[in-house]
């Protein structure tokens, strides 16, 4: 490439199938606090089949196509085949919840990881906390040395209003 890098992959020739998509359900949680929104991946096809389902909020995929227990916010939906992949956001944001910017300090060849800043929040009653793992809040907006993939980074203010999902992407 331009930057001078370059990199081997073993490959295979397979014949040629479509591309994967899928259609897409949702059911947006009832308010800013509650954790009951839902996604239903529905009618998947292309690929080679035998498709494997994540969403951005959980760090592996299985062969269950819904997902449950949803905050506010904004998710990613992969599926996978043994081939491909293929990724799509999906919106569950409420009106006049917790919205964010981000940057991303991208991967180069160099440094394979990337690190992610939040960067504006607004909404809520401000004294923001933030989890990558949707767990462990502190008022740090930085998350460094992340590999491709996709994140969901959960927002919440103090006192307690409003709890929101960005989810990002790092691509390699």
């Amino acid at each position: 490439d331009q930057n001078s890098c370059s990199k081997d992959f073993p490959v295979t020739i397979i014949a040629k199938s479509s591309p994967i998509r899928f259609d897409i359900a949702k059911t947006l949680p009832t308010d800013c606090v509650a954790g009951n929104g839902s996604i239903v991946v529905n009618n998947t096809r292309g690929g080679q089949g035998n498709y494997v389902y994540r969403i951005s909020s959980q760090t592996t995929a299985s062969g269950n196509n819904s997902f449950s227990n949803l905050q506010n916010g904004s998710y990613y939906i992969t599926v996978t085949d043994n081939l491909c992949a293929y990724t799509e956001a999906v919106n569950l944001e409420l009106p006049n919840s917790i919205n964010a910017t981000y940057t991303i300090n991208p991967i180069s060849c160099q440094i394979p990881t990337a690190n992610l800043s939040i960067d504006n929040i607004t909404g809520g009653n401000g004294g923001y906390s933030l989890a990558i793992d949707g767990s462990n809040f502190s008022a740090n907006r930085t998350f460094n040395n992340l590999a491709p993939n996709t994140y969901a980074v959960t927002i919440q203010d103090n006192p307690l209003s409003c709890k929101s999902v960005v989810s990002v992407e790092i691509k390699e």
